[in-house]
């Protein structure tokens, strides 16, 4: 017993003595308390930065992603930031959804010349394409122009973001 209590005496004192090393080592880089302090406050700081430029960047996106997702509640189509509204359906646009993204289109095309004839191209064949939808009896038909419209969209996408 008394061994016992003497061996845990020993490792009780090399765990202090360890300890004590450790702060040696670490008083030794020459900083006080209070410049550790400050040190920490100012790192904090630039978490605290960080993190603010990440959620902007984060929302930033978030609101693209939602442009490109769904264009035609995007807020280049409103005038205004769309927010937290969202489609509370999974269809696809209906037939005015789709002519307002054609006319859309063409008011882009014409303020920027150099992507006229990309605007021009896509505005001619998503009219044709939206006047042969509204004519559509069969199945198979309607999911070609949805499909047609997804390529368009991706398309649209990829122009939105090279800008």
């Amino acid at each position: 017993m008394k061994q016992q209590m003497t061996h845990e005496i020993q490792e009780q004192l090399a765990a202090t003595r360890a300890a004590l090393r450790e702060m040696e080592i670490c008083s030794s880089s020459g900083k006080t308390l209070q410049e550790e302090e400050e040190e920490l406050r100012q790192l904090q700081q630039q978490v605290a930065a960080r993190a603010a430029e990440m959620d902007t960047a984060m929302s930033e996106s978030r609101s693209k992603l939602n442009d490109l997702l769904d264009p035609v509640a995007a807020s280049s189509f409103h005038g205004g930031r769309v927010g937290s509204e969202e489609k509370t359906s999974n269809q696809e646009p209906t037939i005015f959804d789709s002519t307002a993204l054609v006319n859309e289109l063409i008011a882009r095309a014409e303020k920027n010349p150099e992507e006229n004839a990309l605007y021009e191209k896509w505005t001619t064949d998503r009219s044709r394409k939206i006047a042969q939808l509204a004519s559509y009896r069969d199945q198979q038909t309607v999911l070609r122009a949805q499909q047609s419209m997804q390529t368009f969209q991706q398309a649209l996408a990829e122009v939105r973001e090279n800008r």
